[in-house]
């Protein structure tokens, strides 16, 4: 990793410039209390992805705030900005570590520029201004959802890719910028102090000129398939979904398999490496819970899905939007069933990604049927 990278950079003259291993990260901390949280709403940050080095597709970076997960897909060859709030990841009171790691199992070349926490209220000037940059204006947000890439910026590339980051709500503040001086908790950086050079130690956030302003673009819902009168929404069952699709990594699936089914003829055979993952995900919204029913909320739905393999005290990582819960399955050759509420992966309103995680080192063999949200009919 290169904190003082002049390879490319978005803002100034430097960015990060990190080289990832399979599952690498940057790791950004502070041992001295962390930063005081309870005045900030979100954190925003420009990404670029190497489209000689990383070659065709939109590669899946993972930002953890303390230990708090949020999954999101980049752009290779154009700079994406992203702003994501605090309130998904459980909008803590303090913030002592900042981790984007690279959620392939290859290796994986990632600039990273401008990190900011921002505050519900912000000045119009940044901390801190680059001497040959020019002074600009913070853009305004558009009640559009922000958790999104913008329209890339037109001058990094005269072709640049859609991205396809997820949209989950707008944020919430009006005009967000830069954090200023009135937190006296975090520093302002100044032009002659250079970004540290080791990932593990103390990191004051990069604040520099903010970034010009850019309409939000909203994607197009996907169309989803109908909803039982039963109160379920099928994610798998006999085939994926209508709008989702297969984004799985590190392992074999086949979601046509005709070896094991709970019911019907087919399941979703997974040959999971160890720290591989089923990844099935739609375009933003996914599946709204208010389709299940005029009652339907967070509180009385499940994820569940039902599992077969070998071996017992199997422990499996699901995430839901990216919000993360270990579960432990003892299949022994029979078919289980799994029931999540939707309660232990923060209580979203919609549902556009369903992960399961093997959580070893070693291999692991499953099949999946029946992979749904259900309302529970007696809450």
């Amino acid at each position: 990793y290169d904190f003082e990278s002049s390879d490319d950079s978005k803002v100034g003259a430097f960015s990060i410039k990190a080289s990832y291993g399979g599952y690498g990260g940057i790791n950004l901390k502070n041992s001295k209390g962390g930063v005081d949280a309870s005045n900030l709403v979100s954190v925003r940050f420009w990404v670029k992805g190497d489209a000689a080095f990383n070659g065709p597709g939109n590669p899946t970076l993972q930002l953890r705030v303390n230990a708090q997960e949020y999954d999101f897909e980049i752009s290779n060859g154009v700079w994406s900005i992203f702003q994501i709030p605090l309130s998904n990841f459980g909008s803590p009171s303090t913030i002592e570590a900042l981790v984007l790691q690279n959620r392939q199992a290859g290796d994986l070349l990632v600039y990273v520029d401008q990190i900011e926490l921002l505050a519900a209220e912000e000045t119009e000037e940044p901390t801190s201004q680059p001497s040959s940059s020019p002074v600009t204006p913070s853009p305004t947000i558009s009640k559009a959802p922000s958790q999104h890439p913008v329209t890339p910026d037109p001058t990094s590339d005269p072709t640049p890719s859609p991205s396809s980051g997820p949209s989950l709500g707008p944020s919430r503040e009006t005009s967000p910028g830069p954090i200023t001086t009135d937190h006296p908790s975090l520093s302002p950086v100044k032009e002659s102090t250079p970004p540290p050079s080791d990932p593990s130690a103390d990191c004051v956030l990069v604040c520099s000129t903010p970034p010009p302003t850019f309409p939000l673009e909203t994607p197009s819902p996907t169309p989803a398939p109908a909803v039982t009168s039963s109160g379920t929404f099928t994610i798998y069952d006999e085939t994926i979904a209508l709008g989702w699709s297969d984004y799985s990594s590190s392992g074999t699936y086949d979601a046509s398999s005709t070896m094991e089914a709970h019911s019907g003829s087919k399941s979703y055979k997974a040959d999971i490496a160890g720290w591989g993952q089923i990844n099935l995900k739609a375009a933003s919204p996914g599946a709204l819970l208010s389709e299940l029913g005029s009652d339907a909320s967070a509180t009385n739905v499940s994820l569940r899905f039902w599992v077969k393999g070998s071996g017992s005290n199997i422990v499996l990582r699901v995430r839901v939007n990216g919000k993360m819960h270990d579960t432990t399955v003892s299949p022994s050759g029979s078919w289980t069933q799994v029931s999540l509420p939707l309660t232990l992966f923060y209580s979203p309103a919609n549902v556009f990604q369903v992960e399961i995680q093997n959580r070893a080192s070693s291999s692991l063999s499953l099949y999946f049927d029946e992979v749904e949200l259900h309302k529970n009919l007696f809450f």
